[in-house]
């Protein structure tokens, strides 16, 4: 959005009304500009390059200033989850281990991780949060707390679920074709 002079064909002044609020923040793809935040036609925050069109570096969340100790990528950007706020290296979108291993937040004591392993040696379903929601498992070897998982996601058997192992090996048992 902009005004313009009420004078308007003789003189053609104009001055932005919305000037994009500038960060601190160094563009990590130019590496010479600075992040601004600007709003798309349909309203939507985002921040790019103050060099566009030079630089199309934009994202859609706010950035922090940092660099993640993994990557050393120059930028991460913050995100509300389910479990607070969280902060993400912004070009694969995954995660900043470090960031998620020094959460303060984080409430996994040596109590909790004991009574979820009583519980998988019991064959019975646990639940436990991701990013998003909740997921469900259990222990893959015990066929009776897989067919009550199977109940539980209202799957058919023949369907299938997903598995994850810390090591892949242990799945050849119960695949089709072994990693």
């Amino acid at each position: 959005m902009f005004i313009g002079c009420s004078n308007y064909p003789e003189c053609e002044h104009t001055e932005l009304i919305d000037k994009p609020d500038e960060t601190a923040i160094t563009c990590p793809q130019c590496r010479t500009g600075h992040l601004v935040q600007r709003r798309s036609r349909y309203g939507k925050t985002f921040h790019s390059c103050d060099r566009y069109p030079e630089c199309q570096f934009a994202i859609n969340f706010k950035p922090i200033a940092g660099e993640c100790p993994e990557c050393h990528y120059p930028l991460l950007i913050e995100k509300k989850t389910a479990q607070g706020v969280k902060h993400f290296v912004p070009v694969n979108n995954v995660e900043s281990r470090f960031r998620r291993n020094n959460n303060v937040n984080n409430n996994l004591q040596g109590d909790a991780i004991a009574a979820a392993i009583d519980v998988l040696n019991e064959e019975r379903v646990i639940a436990y949060p991701t990013e998003a929601v909740f997921g469900v498992g259990c222990d893959p070897d015990s066929e009776t707390a897989v067919m009550r998982l199977l109940e539980l996601k209202q799957r058919p058997v023949d369907k299938g679920l997903i598995l994850i192992a810390a090591i892949t090996s242990s799945l050849n048992p119960i695949l089709m074709t072994p990693c």
